[in-house]
């Protein structure tokens, strides 16, 4: 049984904002029909009772709603850093398990700014859920303005490079990650708040340099967002990989992980949260991905976790899509046989997936490949075009027990449950398609995905789940991988008999293509090539040219550099 959890929309509900349509409009009728003294005097005390509702208002509510359905936070006028200039779309930067993280700005400017340095950025930290009387599943929440920055590091570079740690007790750390290309150090900008038993102490924001573990790629960090488990933020780059830091450090080492081998692209994609994302569930980091590869499409989650060898990416598992569009359970949803965008995983349970496709979430059995939940979703408030929920717009939530208890939920059945699927992470052998992927070892030296297995290195708590056709998917995924491999090879071969046209006469050339013609491994081919291409110019240094002297072999032309480097 799954922790009570929602799906939180990221992009806040808020009340009135001036400028709203139906306030000018409404402006504009007081101006063209002057109110006589009596109403001037009624509408005084009527701005008086609504500025006296707006003081009693609570900061935040939290209408709670189960998945599939999408739970949206409402900020009211108190909540906003300048209620005069109230925002419009307030963003959820992270949560933590009693608190969330929300980004402000100021209007005309919007919380939901995804690039760097946004203008007039301010942060608010959600916390004291309670849930209200009377039913529905309603709960409010206080707001605590984080201190504007000064100092050092003034701005917030990227709301998807601020991290949030939370503990059960109520403290929390804000630390945003600040990278640059080429930089050999990196920067944490951290907040910490005032102790509660000690009013002598006052928060304050300070920076933290820290050695840069990636300077040499000279590669820009495109940050996507953070998550946290226990005392580790991770910070991650969906093309690219994650940074983590552990703040229970006395001195923080910043580690770099790459994404699981084969996945790394050149540079992020516009729709890149729409297939891939970085979640944690059951307290640990997963990577999970929507692959269309060699004609089918997958679902695949990797689990970060210390093995043997250091930190390692090991296959949790790889569904095929195609077993769940067969299952009657996708049928009766009426959804067409399309990919659908990946939203969410169960925080308490990694084998509950949620997909989005023609404004429907759905969530995914992936063990059985069924459909448990299917419901039509609405994104509230969110600026430009429709948006589909995304990981960029939607997060998966544990909900405080004091308020899933308050709302009658059954904590007592989920610990049971908790404990039974704890009971299933141990079973007697290992399946064929869990085990380590090491994401960080050289190419020649990665093993293949379909290649891993092995129960003397895949972790214990891993062993909850095996996919029958896991084994499947995952070579049919490697076998796509090593078809587009050998097309790479024989485009890059093509191109070596290019410069190598270039470079010798058509005598040359033939005696090439029939030494070149044998079947060999591609790194012996290599190597011949280049033999081959010294032998001609050894021959050529024996053999002077018209405008070569016998005693001329140490000669070099201008541009010979520029053409060896070529080749």
């Amino acid at each position: 049984m799954a922790a009570p959890w929602v799906i939180l929309g990221r992009v806040l509900r808020v009340g009135f904002v001036p400028g709203d349509v139906e306030a000018e409009e409404g402006d504009q009728e007081a101006q063209a029909h002057p109110a006589a003294p009596a109403d001037a005097h009624a509408e005084e005390e009527a701005a008086q009772a609504e500025h006296a509702a707006a003081a009693a208002e609570p900061d935040f509510t939290l209408p709670v709603a189960l998945p599939p359905r999408v739970t949206v936070l409402a900020a009211g006028r108190g909540a906003h850093p300048d209620p005069e200039n109230p925002d419009k779309y307030p963003y959820i930067v992270a949560a933590g398990p009693l608190s969330v993280l929300v980004h402000f700005a100021g209007a005309p400017f919007r919380g939901t700014y995804f690039d760097d340095y946004p203008h007039e950025s301010h942060l608010v930290l959600v916390r004291a859920f309670v849930a209200a009387g009377g039913g529905g599943g309603l709960t409010t929440a206080s707001a605590v303005r984080v201190p504007d920055r000064a100092g050092p590091a003034p701005v917030l570079r990227n709301v998807g490079s601020v991290g949030l740690y939370s503990d059960d007790q109520g403290d929390y750390r804000i630390v945003e990650l600040q990278l640059h290309r080429g930089g050999e150090r990196a920067r944490l900008v951290c907040f910490k708040p005032a102790k509660p038993t000690d009013r002598r102490h006052i928060p304050y924001w300070y920076v933290k340099d820290v050695e840069h573990p990636m300077a040499e790629e000279r590669r820009e960090f495109v940050p996507h967002g953070a998550v946290t488990v226990d005392s580790t933020i991770w910070w991650f780059d969906l093309s690219w990989g994650v940074f983590s830091c552990d703040l229970g450090e006395d001195v923080p080492d910043l580690i770099f992980h790459h994404v699981p081998d084969g996945r790394a692209l050149a540079e992020a994609t516009t729709d890149i949260h729409a297939r891939r994302c970085v979640t944690v569930s059951r307290n640990k980091v997963r990577y999970v991905e929507i692959i269309t590869a060699g004609g089918a499409t997958r679902l695949c989650m990797w689990t970060r976790l210390i093995g043997p060898d250091g930190w390692t990416w090991y296959v949790k598992y790889a569904m095929n899509f195609d077993n769940v569009w067969d299952d009657d359970s996708y049928r009766e949803t009426g959804l067409p046989r399309e990919v659908p965008v990946l939203a969410a995983v169960c925080p308490s349970n990694p084998r509950l997936v949620y997909f989005a496709l023609e404004h429907r979430l759905f969530g995914v059995d992936v063990p059985a490949h069924r459909v448990v939940h299917s419901e039509a979703y609405e994104l509230v408030n969110i600026p430009g075009p429709p948006q589909p929920p995304s990981s960029r717009y939607v997060l998966a939530w544990n909900l405080p027990p004091e308020v899933a208890q308050a709302l009658g939920m059954d904590l007592a059945g989920f610990h049971a449950g908790q404990m039974a699927v704890e009971d299933d992470d141990l079973p007697e052998g290992l399946a064929d398609n869990e085990g380590p992927q090491a994401g960080e070892i050289e190419e020649e030296e990665q093993p293949g995905v379909a290649d891993v297995g092995g129960d003397e290195d895949q972790p214990e708590e891993e062993l909850d789940y095996a996919d029958p056709q896991g084994a499947v998917v995952l070579e049919d995924l490697q076998a796509a991988r090593n078809r587009d491999d050998e097309q790479q090879e024989q485009a890059a071969d093509a191109g070596d008999v290019d410069v190598l046209s270039d470079d010798f006469s058509e005598e040359q050339m033939r005696r090439v293509a029939k030494i070149v013609s044998v079947k060999m491994d591609p790194a012996t081919l290599s190597r011949l090539k280049s033999d081959v291409k010294e032998y001609f110019r050894d021959m050529e240094k024996d053999q002077p040219g018209p405008s070569q002297g016998p005693g001329d072999d140490d000669a070099q032309g201008p541009g010979d550099d520029a053409g060896e480097s070529a080749v």
